[in-house]
């Protein structure tokens, strides 16, 4: 994830979380990658996404802390951190 951590600082992400397939190990060939990004504002959505896909070279499912509720939390509890900000 280190060619994300640019597009990460450039939108002032502050933490990155993985789940789905790939932090369970689950993962095929051809599987995305499921991350959690907050803060992400809705107007730099699409952005985002592209630029990171781009970097990465990776489909994601990208989900923020404006998603369900529930589904967010869900996320914070079981998933694995792979970009936290430096303080």
């Amino acid at each position: 994830m280190e060619q994300g951590k640019t597009v990460f600082e450039k939108f002032g992400v502050s933490k990155v979380i993985l789940f789905g397939s790939v932090a369970d190990n689950l993962c095929g060939e051809k599987s995305d990658l499921d991350i959690l990004v907050t803060p992400l504002s809705n107007d730099k959505y699409w952005e985002f996404r592209h630029e990171l896909e781009e970097a990465i070279g990776v489909q994601i499912d990208l989900y923020t802390e404006n998603d369900d509720p529930v589904l967010v939390k869900k996320i914070l509890s079981r998933g694995e951190i792979l970009y936290e900000a430096q303080s």
